[in-house]
């Protein structure tokens, strides 16, 4: 099962795709998994949830943005997770609740944030678009 999830850390998709095509590669990529697909643990994630958070991204996420890498979850969630010079940002979504888990920590001052989104509200997205992005220019 090792090749197998190295195969989904792994980022192959044409650099030159739009964002919004990648993260949609990379979220159908967890398609193929199934019940127990971490050493006999691990919820796959459903094709409905994994359609949804497609679609918010396509939807909510600019093309410009920073693009998250992305993993499947042990609960059969998705945790998408960026690294900037003095961040590292993690938000782990609930497929069913549509809720997420942002943390982020500032490696120069070991801060760390914690926030619950609405990953289908577009204020919580609006307000992870302008984190990401203040974060991505260094600005805490």
């Amino acid at each position: 099962m090792l090749i197998e999830e190295e195969r989904l850390v792994q980022e192959d998709d044409p650099v030159s795709a739009p964002a919004s095509l990648r993260i949609r590669a990379r979220l159908d990529s967890m398609r193929d998994l199934a019940d127990g697909w971490l050493e006999g643990a691990g919820i796959a994630p459903t094709a409905g949830g994994l359609d949804w958070l497609a679609e918010a991204f396509a939807r909510q996420y600019p093309e410009q943005s920073p693009r998250p890498y992305l993993y499947p979850t042990a609960e059969g969630g998705v945790q998408a997770e960026w690294s900037f010079e003095c961040w590292r940002v993690s938000l782990e979504i609930n497929l069913k609740s549509h809720r997420g888990d942002w943390f982020a920590l500032d490696l120069e001052t070991d801060s760390a944030e914690e926030r619950e989104l609405r990953c289908d509200e577009t204020p919580d997205w609006q307000w992870l678009v302008r984190r990401i992005h203040d974060m991505s220019r260094g600005v805490g």
